[in-house]
């Protein structure tokens, strides 16, 4: 991998995709140690790949995937949309949302089959136009206009709030 980067230009692969490479590289590893026939150079690459996975465990993430940092809160908001909004009638609530945001809530507004809420609409430029719930994140063009309503969940990491 790392010659063909080198020589012919291959992009390293990213993401999820990588993940898949990782995993085939420490097999291919593993079983090219096992069967090399220096009892030394296997316990060095024992002790190489234990390093490697000590430095991948303090490293871990498992409250975001690091390319959607930004939807880190996104479940937490949607559940606290749904027990603000329980009881209410169907298509009785409506979500003024960043476009980053959008497919997160609308996921969870099909899965958790939340009645109240109206579809969320996905929108380059998020109006405060009278939703009930505003889902923005700090670059959002209009953050500044709901200043002055009522903040149900701040995420600084996130750059996301959730105002009512």
């Amino acid at each position: 991998m790392i010659a063909a980067h080198h020589f012919i230009g291959l992009k390293y692969p990213t993401d999820r995709t990588g993940l898949a490479m990782m995993l085939l590289f420490g097999l291919a590893w593993a079983l090219a140690a096992g069967n090399t026939p220096y009892r030394w150079l296997r316990g060095a690459s024992l002790l190489a790949g234990a390093l490697l996975a000590i430095q991948f465990a303090t490293q871990l993430e498992v409250s975001y995937f690091q390319v959607w940092w930004y939807d880190r809160s996104t479940k937490e908001i949607a559940r606290l949309i749904a027990e603000d909004s329980r009881g209410q009638p169907p298509g009785s609530i409506s979500i003024g949302a960043t476009w980053i945001h959008q497919p997160a809530l609308e996921y969870y507004r099909t899965v958790d089959h939340m009645t109240a809420l109206r579809p969320v609409v996905r929108s380059m430029d998020t109006l405060i136009t009278g939703q009930d719930y505003y889902v923005l994140h700090g670059t959002d063009a209009h953050y500044s206009a709901t200043h002055g309503r009522r903040v149900l969940l701040s995420d600084p990491f996130a750059g996301v709030v959730l105002v009512k």
